[in-house]
C-alpha cells in the first residue's frame, strides 16, 4: 500500500509541478513503472538501492547507483566544474562515444540505458554541469544526434542528414 501511494503522489507531482528531477530509493521492482513514466515526461529519475535490486528498476532510471558506490564516489575528490560552466558541445565527444560503445549505429538507445551506462562510465557526469537541466535536454541541443518515440519509449539515434529539395 505504500509502493502505491508514493507512486501517486510521484505522479501528481509530476503532473502539477516543474520538477526536473526524481530521486528514488529503492531495491524493487515495483517502483520500475513510476520512473519509466517519469521519464516520458522528460524529466531525469535517479535510482538508488541495493546489489539485489532488479534490473527492470535499474533500466528504467535514468542513472541508477548501488549504495555500495556511493560509499566509495563520496570518498573521491568532487568534480571541480561547476554547474552551468561549460555549453552542451564540450559534451558531445564523451555522449557519443558512450552511445558508440552501446551501439546505437545498429539500434537506438533508450535514455534509462544511456543514463545508466553514463553513471557506470563516467560518475561525475551531470548534464547540470553543460547548461542542461536534465539529460533529454543535452541531447537535445546537440545536432548530431535526435530523440524518437520508439516501442513507447524515447530513444536516442544518429541525427538523419537533413535532404534538401528544389
Amino acid at each position: 500500500a505504500t509502493d502505491i501511494a508514493l507512486s501517486i503522489d510521484a505522479v501528481e507531482i509530476l503532473l502539477t509541478r516543474r520538477i526536473d528531477t526524481f530521486v528514488i530509493i529503492a531495491s524493487d521492482s515495483d517502483f520500475a513503472p513510476l520512473a519509466r513514466r517519469i521519464n516520458e515526461e522528460g524529466k531525469d529519475v535517479f535510482g538508488y538501492g541495493n546489489r539485489s535490486t532488479p534490473d527492470a528498476f535499474r533500466r528504467a532510471c535514468t542513472e541508477f547507483q548501488e549504495f555500495s558506490l556511493l560509499a566509495l564516489q563520496s570518498s573521491l575528490s568532487t568534480p571541480t566544474d561547476k554547474l552551468g560552466s561549460r555549453l552542451p558541445a564540450d559534451a558531445e565527444a564523451l555522449l557519443l562515444a558512450a552511445l558508440t560503445e552501446l551501439g546505437w549505429a545498429e539500434c537506438p538507445i533508450s535514455l534509462p540505458d544511456l543514463g545508466q551506462h553514463l553513471a557506470q562510465q563516467h560518475p561525475g557526469f551531470n548534464s547540470r554541469i553543460y547548461s542542461c537541466r536534465n539529460l533529454t535536454e543535452l541531447l537535445l541541443s546537440l545536432p548530431s544526434v535526435e530523440l524518437a518515440e520508439i516501442d513507447g519509449q524515447r530513444r536516442v539515434r544518429p541525427a538523419r542528414a537533413k535532404i534538401r529539395t528544389g
